[in-house]
C-alpha cells in the first residue's frame, strides 16, 4: 500500500512556512521566488519533525541547531533574521508540542544560527589574512569592519540568547497559567485566575476579562483586578468599530485615552481611575468573539511586543478555556433538561383530573424554563379560554382578558399552530397591551397540538425583553407536545366518566381489560426477567378477573413436564395451597394435552379438594405463542357469582398476552446464551491459539534453559531465560485484552467511547503503548451498533498489541450524516492484507462478519507505516 499523507499536517507546514517567509520578506534574500518557499518549507519539516512527541529534549536541541545553520546560510549571516523568525516560530508553533521541547528547539535554532555566522566570520578574516601582503592598508580596514561586524553579531548573539531565556520564561509562566486555567471549576475562576497571572507579567492599572453578549449587545465582567469592575456588571456596547475589530481577531491599541475625540463613557471612567494606554485583545474559538481581555496602563507608554505577545497567549488559553467550560455546562444541562422530561413525562402518566393536571404542569414548566407567569389557554367549544395559570397577578375575570380575540399573540399561535416568540411586547404588532399587565415585555407561546389540531395554548412571559432563546422555544415545544397528550387524555377520560350513568358497566370492563392487557405488556418490555414478569402478570390478571389467587405452570423439558412457575400469594392460603399441590397436576396436563379452556366446578373438582362448603371454580387455559405450547394459566375462584361475570374473551386475551411475553423472554435468553457460548469459542480458540501457544513456547525455552545450566552454558543460559521473559510477556499481554472482553458490562453502563477509552488505559497504556481517543457527537448510539462496533474495535487492538510492534495505537469516533464512522490506526510494522486474508489470520473475517451484521462497511490499510481500519454503518437498523 501506498503512504497515506496527513493533509492536515501537510497543510499547516505550508501555512507557517509561508508566515516564516513573509516575515523575513525585507531580508532580501538572493534565492529565486519558486526556490525560497521550497527552502522554508523544508526548514519547517525539520522543525515539526524536532517537536514530534517521541522526540527528546537533546534530539530538539541538535535539530533546532542544523535549522540554525541553514537558516545562516540562507540569510548570508543577516542577524536581524535570527530575532524575526524566532518570534514568528514561537507564535506559529506555540500549540505544536510541550512548551519545554519547543524552546530546547528555538534554543537550538539560535545556537545554530550564531555557529554558523562565526564560522562565515572566520572564513571572511582567512581570506583577508591570505591577501595582507598584497593590500594591507586595505586589508586592515576591511579587517577593521570585520572585527567591528563581529562586534556586532556577537551582541546580537547575545541579545538573542537573553531573548531566548525571557521566551522560556515566559513559556513556564504560561504552562502554568494553563494549569491554572484547566483546574478552575467555572467561567469566573478562568477570569479570576488569568487576570491574576496578566497583571504579575504586566503591571497595571486594571486587568478586565468581559464576555461578549451577543443577544443584548453588551459586556458582562467575567473578573477584574479593579474593584470598578465587580463580577456580572454590565457595560453598553458604544465603540462599535472596536467591537467589529475584535470580532476580525484583531487587538486594539489605544496610545492615550486623553486624545480620543469625543470619547464614551467607558473611556471617560477610564479616564476618571486614572487610565492612559489600553491594549484589547479579543478571546475567539473559530470565527467566533466569546469577549475581550482589557490591559489599562496607569501611563502613557507603547505595549512591548512580548507584552503584547503574552496578552494573546493569554487571552487564546483563557477563550479555549471558556468553551470548553461552556461545553461541559451545556453537556450538564442536556442531561439534566433529559432527566426533568423524564419526571415530567412519568408525573403526567398519573391519574390526575383536569385541573390538577393542568396545575402540575405548569409546576413542571417551571423546571424546565425559567419564567415570571405562565398560563394554559384552552379551546373551549373555539372560544380561548385561561384555564390554568402561575405568576399572573389580578382576578380571574381580568386574566380572561389575555385571551380574548383582541390578543394577536394568542389569535396568531392558534390559526397557525406554530410557536411564537415576542422578544419585546412593547414594539411588537403580535402584542396589545392590557391594564396591570404592562410588565409583560417577553412573551412565548407554544400551540398544544393532539393528532394535528391544536387545542389551546401553553404561555410563558418574563418582565425583560429578550429573556426567551431559541433553546427555550424548543424546551417548550417538546414540552407542549407532552402536555397536549396528558391533557387530551385527561380530557377524553373526563368526557368518558362523563357518560358513565349510560355506559358504566361497558367501560369498567373494556378499562380493566386494557389496563390489564397493557400493565403485562409495559412489564414484558420494561422487565426482562421471567420470574418478575410472571408474578405481576399474575397480580393484574387476579385484580382484573375478581379472584383471589392463580398460577401459572410451564413446560420444563420432555422428561419433567410441568413445573410451577408462578403462583400468587394471597391471604386464602388454602387455595394458594390447591394450586400447588399434587391434585391440579391431571387437570393442568390435560389441559396441555388437549390445548383447549377448562371451566370446573362442583363435583368436577378433584375429591381433595370438597372440603367445607365452599363452592369452588377452577379455570386453567393454554399458554401459548405461535402455534407452540408453553405452560399453562389457572385460576380459582371462591366465589360463583363473581366468576360468572368474567368475560371467557377476556381470559383468552390475558393467556395470549401473558403467552407472548413469556416467549419474547425465552428468546431473549435463548439468544443471549448463544451469543455467550459464540463469544466464549471465540475467547477459547483466541486463548489457544495466542496464550497456549506462548505459554508452551515459555516451556520449551525452560527447558532448553535447563539443558544449558546442565552443561554450564551460561549465555545460552540467559539467551533462553530472556525468551521465556518474552513469551510470558506476551502471555501476560494477551490474556489482559482476553480478560478485557470479558468486561462487556463497562460497555453497558458507560457506552461505546468510555469503554473503549478504559480499554486503552487498562491494557494498551499498561503494555507500554501510547493511545488517545477521539469522539465528535458520539451518543445515542443503537444497542447493536455500539455492540458491534466495540467487538470490532476489540479484534483491530488484540491484531496491534500482539502483531504490529506498534508504540501507538488511537482510536476516532464520529457521527455524521445519520453514519458512525470508527477509524482506528497503529504506527507499527504493518502486514501483508493479501496473505493475512488468504490465511483467515489477523481477525479479518470476524471483522467482515461482524460489521455485515448491521449492513456497515469495513476498510483496511497496512504498510510500513502502520495499519489503520476503518467501520463504517448507519446508526439507522
Amino acid at each position: 500500500m501506498g503512504e497515506t499523507i496527513n493533509w492536515a499536517n501537510r497543510e499547516r507546514q505550508l501555512t507557517i512556512a509561508d508566515a516564516w517567509r513573509a516575515a523575513v520578506a525585507d531580508a532580501a534574500l538572493p534565492l529565486p521566488a519558486d526556490e525560497l518557499r521550497q527552502r522554508f518549507d523544508q526548514l519547517v519539516a525539520g522543525a515539526l519533525e524536532a517537536l514530534e512527541p517521541w522526540v527528546t529534549a537533546e534530539a530538539a536541541l541538535d535539530g533546532g541547531r542544523a535549522i540554525g545553520g541553514e537558516l545562516a546560510a540562507l540569510a548570508n549571516g543577516q542577524a536581524a533574521l535570527l530575532e524575526t523568525s524566532l518570534a514568528v516560530l514561537s507564535a506559529q508553533l506555540a500549540g505544536a508540542a510541550a512548551p519545554a521541547l519547543l524552546g530546547m528547539l528555538l534554543a537550538g535554532i539560535a545556537g545554530g544560527y550564531s555557529g554558523a555566522v562565526e564560522r562565515q566570520t572566520a572564513d571572511r578574516q582567512a581570506a583577508l589574512e591570505q591577501t595582507a601582503g598584497l593590500k594591507l592598508r586595505q586589508a586592515q580596514g576591511e579587517l577593521e569592519a570585520v572585527a567591528y561586524e563581529l562586534a556586532e553579531q556577537i551582541t546580537e548573539r547575545i541579545h538573542a540568547e537573553r531573548t531566548q531565556r525571557d521566551y522560556l520564561e515566559r513559556l513556564q509562566r504560561l504552562h502554568q497559567i494553563d494549569l491554572a486555567v484547566l483546574s478552575a471549576e467555572s467561567p469566573a475562576d478562568i477570569a479570576e485566575v488569568s487576570v491574576a497571572y496578566v497583571q504579575h507579567l504586566i503591571p497595571a492599572l486594571s486587568v478586565t476579562i468581559t464576555l461578549f453578549d451577543s443577544t443584548h449587545k453588551k459586556w458582562v465582567v467575567l473578573g477584574s483586578t479593579h474593584p470598578v469592575y465587580p463580577l456580572g456588571r454590565d457595560l453598553t456596547v458604544s465603540l462599535v468599530n472596536a467591537l467589529e475589530l475584535l470580532k476580525k481577531g484583531e487587538v486594539i491599541y489605544l496610545a492615550d485615552l486623553r486624545t480620543v475625540p469625543l470619547p464614551a463613557a467607558q473611556i471617560v471612567e477610564l479616564l476618571d481611575l486614572g487610565g492612559r494606554s489600553v491594549l484589547a485583545v479579543p478571546l475567539r474559538v473559530g470565527e467566533e468573539l466569546l469577549g475581550v481581555l482589557v490591559i489599562v496602563l496607569d501611563a502613557v507608554r507603547a505595549f512591548a511586543e512580548h507584552e503584547t505577545a503574552i496578552a494573546r497567549e493569554i487571552a487564546d488559553s483563557v477563550a479555549v478555556a471558556i468553551q470548553n467550560r461552556r461545553l461541559l455546562t451545556a453537556e450538564q444541562e442536556a442531561r439534566e433538561r433529559e432527566a426533568t422530561f423524564r419526571e415530567v413525562a412519568a408525573a403526567l402518566t398519573l391519574g390526575l383530573g383536569l385541573d390538577e393536571l393542568l396545575h402540575h404542569i405548569l409546576g413542571q414548566l417551571d423546571q424546565v424554563i425559567d419564567n415570571d407567569g405562565s398560563a394554559i389557554i384552552l379551546l373551549e367549544e373555539k372560544e380561548p379560554i385561561v384555564v390554568a395559570q402561575r405568576g399572573l397577578p389580578g382576578r380571574a375575570e381580568k386574566i380572561l382578558e389575555l385571551a380574548r380575540d383582541r390578543q394577536p399573540s394568542i389569535r396568531a399561535v392558534l390559526e397557525t399552530g406554530q410557536p411564537l416568540i415576542i422578544n419585546d411586547t412593547h414594539s411588537s404588532a403580535y402584542w396589545q397591551v392590557v391594564a396591570g399587565y404592562e410588565y409583560i415585555r417577553a412573551w412565548l407561546g407554544v400551540p398544544l397540538s393532539v393528532k394535528g389540531d391544536c387545542i389551546g395554548i401553553l404561555a410563558l412571559d418574563r418582565d425583560t425583553p429578550d429573556a426567551f432563546t431559541q433553546q427555550d422555544l424548543e424546551l417548550a415545544v417538546t414540552f407542549a407536545n407532552q402536555a397536549a397528550i396528558a391533557i387530551d387524555n385527561v380530557r377524553l377520560f373526563t368526557r368518558l366518566q362523563e357518560y358513565a350513568g349510560q355506559l358504566e358497566a361497558h367501560v369498567s370492563e373494556r378499562t380493566r381489560e386494557l389496563a390489564t392487557l397493557y400493565g403485562i405488556t409495559a412489564t414484558a418490555v420494561g422487565n426482562p426477567d421471567l420470574d418478575s414478569l410472571l408474578q405481576r402478570s399474575l397480580e393484574l390478571a387476579v385484580e382484573a378477573l375478581g379472584c383471589p389467587t392463580a398460577a401459572i405452570h410451564l413446560i420444563a423439558g420432555e422428561e419433567s413436564g410441568l413445573q410451577p412457575a408462578a403462583v400468587l400469594e394471597s391471604g386464602a392460603t388454602h387455595l394458594v395451597e390447591l394450586l400447588r399441590g399434587p391434585a391440579v397436576g391431571h387437570l393442568l396436563l390435560d389441559v396441555l394435552r388437549t390445548g383447549a379452556t377448562t371451566m370446573i366446578t362442583g363435583v368436577a373438582l378433584p375429591d381433595a379438594w370438597h372440603v367445607g362448603q365452599q363452592a369452588l371454580v377452577f379455570a386453567a387455559l393454554p399458554l401459548r405463542s405461535r402455534g407452540r405450547a408453553l405452560g399453562v394459566f389457572s385460576l380459582l375462584w371462591d366465589d360463583p357469582q363473581r366468576f360468572e361475570t368474567v368475560e371467557q374473551t377476556l381470559l383468552v386475551t390475558i393467556a395470549d398476552q401473558i403467552g407472548a411475553a413469556v416467549e419474547n423472554i425465552q428468546l431473549r435468553q435463548i439468544t443471549r446464551q448463544a451469543a455467550i457460548i459464540e463469544e466464549r469459542e471465540r475467547l477459547a480458540r483466541d486463548i489457544h491459539d495466542q496464550v497456549t501457544q506462548s505459554i508452551y513456547s515459555a516451556g520449551l525455552f525452560a527447558e532448553a534453559a535447563r539443558d544449558a545450566a546442565d552443561s554450564d552454558n551460561l549465555d545460552k543460559v540467559r539467551q533462553h531465560t530472556h525468551s521465556i521473559q518474552r513469551m510470558t510477556d506476551q502471555a501476560l499481554r494477551e490474556l489482559r485484552s482476553l480478560l478485557f472482553e470479558l468486561r462487556t458490562e463497562s460497555l453497558a453502563r458507560e457506552g461505546l467511547v468510555n469503554a473503549l477509552r478504559e480499554r486503552l488505559k487498562t491494557v494498551e497504556h499498561r503494555a507500554g503503548i501510547n493511545g488517545e481517543i477521539s469522539a465528535t457527537d458520539v451518543e445515542n448510539i443503537p444497542v447493536a451498533i455500539e455492540e458491534t462496533f466495540y467487538r470490532i474495535a476489540m479484534e483491530a487492538l488484540n491484531n496491534a498489541l500482539r502483531h504490529a510492534r506498534a508504540d501507538r495505537v488511537d482510536i476516532a469516533l464520529a457521527a455524521a450524516g445519520g453514519e458512525l464512522t470508527m477509524t482506528i490506526s497503529d504506527n507499527g510494522v504493518g502486514f501483508d492484507r493479501q496473505t493475512a486474508g488468504d490465511r483467515g489470520g489477523m481477525g479479518l473475517e470476524g471483522m467482515r462478519k461482524r460489521i455485515g451484521k448491521v449492513n456497515g462497511e469495513l476498510t483496511l490499510t497496512s504498510d510500513e507505516a502502520g495499519t489503520r481500519v476503518m467501520a463504517r454503518a448507519r446508526l439507522e437498523q
